[in-house]
């Protein structure tokens, strides 16, 4: 039997309290832009409470890539951070994230479903009750 192609992680944005703002399901791209232009793939604006140029998204800030074994977060027009020094590229990974103006952007990874994973419709009870 054929493998299955490995599932692409999801792309989670989150603010500078840790809130889930958006995920991002990059299965079949290979690449998207992001930055607060209306033209990006995902778009950010800079939050109305915002302090200082660090927190602010530029309009094409940055540029999120595949490659074969990863994916990279490349400058454009903004700053990446991590760990509080900049970057032009980032690899990213699921225990990292990189600070991307007022957000932080990090990868989960998905999971497959086993065979024998109940159905949507089981409850907790039948489930336990069958284990």
């Amino acid at each position: 039997p054929e493998s299955p192609q490995p599932t692409a992680p999801f792309v989670l944005i989150e603010d500078a309290a840790g809130r889930l703002l958006r995920l991002v399901d990059p299965n079949g791209v290979d690449h998207a832009t992001i930055g607060s232009d209306a033209t990006c793939d995902i778009r950010l604006q800079t939050p109305t409470d915002a302090r200082d140029a660090a927190s602010a998204v530029a309009p094409l800030h940055a540029l999120l890539y595949r490659e074969p074994r990863a994916w990279v977060l490349v400058a454009a027009q903004g700053v990446l951070s991590r760990g509080g020094e900049r970057y032009l590229r980032l690899r990213l990974d699921s225990s990292t994230s990189a600070v991307l103006g007022a957000y932080r952007v990090r990868l989960l990874a998905a999971e497959r479903i086993a065979p024998e994973a109940p159905c949507a419709g089981t409850s907790t009870e039948d489930i336990l009750r069958s284990a």
